[in-house]
């Protein structure tokens, strides 16, 4: 069944390249925290906003580096990776990531070099380069590109605090390359010490709008998490652990047809 899905996902790839080769780049976000809680990582403030809303770097208090791996429905050959540098500095913060998708047959890498910085008490923006590398076997070929991301940080409150971001607003180097245009706009509401809701929503040019949205309670160093995504269609769960400088992030999502995706994300602070 699986070896079926995965030849299935490649055969609607190869057709499609034509003129324009489709790019799955974006579609998703980085991290099992953000997974766990329903793909809503814009909303969040951590170690992972690098890749998911550059304007977290400016909020870091600490050089870290992490990295996190999912198994998309449980077939390697859809695995993605995620590499993370962040160097704080002051008022501002500086991020350096990397992204891989795929398997030798098919692949896309992605490399980026990020700056967050504050614009007074409440509020930061980030902005981000990316490079952008697509490789196909059996003769395809590759491409790669060149486009931009970036997102902003706004404190209403203590408890609540508005975020969004944008990835690739038309405006990438190569146009055969179809990466999607996505524009997103978040909120964080602190309930209480313990426990956070947030919530997201997305245009995506292909998939249109989806809705994103999750629900944190932490214990001390352990954390527990429950969310749901829209498009497409699927529930989230998982739990965290820091201890000291080194945080550990398990996380599953679960689509009604293609089953279940595990990740698990380390990050360590120096």
């Amino acid at each position: 069944m699986r070896n079926s899905i995965l030849i299935t996902l490649f055969l609607i790839q190869f057709i499609l390249v034509s003129n324009t080769t489709y790019a799955s780049n974006g579609t998703s976000l980085i991290g099992a925290r953000s997974a766990a809680l329903g793909e809503s990582g814009i909303a969040l403030n951590d170690f992972w906003s690098a890749i998911n809303n550059q304007a977290g770097l400016a909020l870091l208090d600490k050089i870290n580096v992490g990295l996190s791996v999912e198994n998309r429905f449980l077939i390697k050959e859809l695995n993605t990776y995620g590499l993370a540098f962040n160097i704080p500095t002051n008022n501002a913060g500086f991020g350096f990531t990397f992204t891989r998708f795929g398997s030798t047959f098919y692949n896309e890498t992605t490399i980026g070099i990020g700056y967050g910085m504050k614009l007074g008490r409440n509020f930061t923006i980030g902005i981000q380069l990316d490079y952008f590398s697509l490789k196909q076997a059996n003769g395809y070929g590759g491409k790669s590109s060149y486009y931009f991301e970036g997102g902003f940080h706004y404190k209403i409150s203590n408890e609540l605090k508005m975020l969004g971001h944008i990835f690739n607003p038309a405006i990438h180097s190569d146009k055969t390359i179809e990466i999607p245009e996505i524009y997103q706009l978040g909120f964080s509401y602190k309930i209480h010490n313990q426990a956070s809701l947030l919530t997201s929503i997305k245009y995506h040019s292909v998939w249109q709008i989806s809705i994103h949205t999750g629900i944190e309670f932490q214990f001390q160093s352990l954390r527990a998490r429950l969310g749901y995504a829209s498009k497409p269609e699927k529930f989230t769960f998982g739990l965290g652990y820091c201890y000291k400088k080194l945080c550990i992030d398990i996380s599953s999502s679960i689509h009604s047809v293609l089953g279940n995706s595990p990740q698990i994300s380390l990050s360590y602070g120096f």
